[in-house]
C-alpha cells in the first residue's frame, strides 16, 4: 500500500478510495481472526503497524495545503473523515484492552462514510 495518496495532484474516485479502505479492512479482518483464535496480544502486535499507517495518513492530510484540496472534493473529504474518526476514537497506544473497539471502529466508520463498501 502506498504510504499516502496525492490529493493535491490527483483526484480519486469513490471506487479507488473504497478499494484503499478495503485494503485496510482486510488487515482488520485478519486481526479479528487472530484476536479470536490466539488472543489480543498477538492481534495487537499485527495491527499496530496498520494503526500507525492510518495515523500517519491522517496527520499528512491534516496539513493545511492538503486539507484545503480535500475540502473541495467530496470523496476525498469522506476518506479524510474516515481516517480522522478511526485515528482519533482510540486514544493512546493500541493495547489488548482497546483493540476490539479500534477494529470495530475501522469497519463501522467505513460503512458510515461509504455505505456500499461491503456490498
Amino acid at each position: 500500500m502506498n504510504a499516502f495518496l496525492d490529493f493535491i495532484n490527483f483526484e480519486y474516485t469513490e471506487d479507488e478510495l473504497i478499494e484503499r479502505i478495503q485494503d485496510y479492512l482486510t488487515y482488520q479482518a485478519e486481526a479479528y481472526k487472530l484476536l479470536n483464535e490466539i488472543g489480543p496480544n498477538k492481534a495487537v502486535k499485527n495491527i499496530r503497524p496498520i494503526r500507525q499507517q492510518l495515523d500517519n495518513e491522517y496527520s499528512n492530510y491534516s496539513r493545511l495545503e492538503v486539507l484545503q484540496v480535500i475540502k473541495k472534493d467530496q470523496n476525498a473529504r469522506k476518506y479524510y473523515m474516515w481516517l480522522r474518526d478511526v485515528s482519533t476514537k482510540t486514544v493512546g497506544p493500541l493495547t489488548s484492552k482497546n483493540i476490539d473497539a479500534f477494529l470495530g471502529n475501522m469497519k463501522n466508520d467505513a460503512q458510515i462514510y461509504f455505505p456500499d463498501i461491503l456490498k
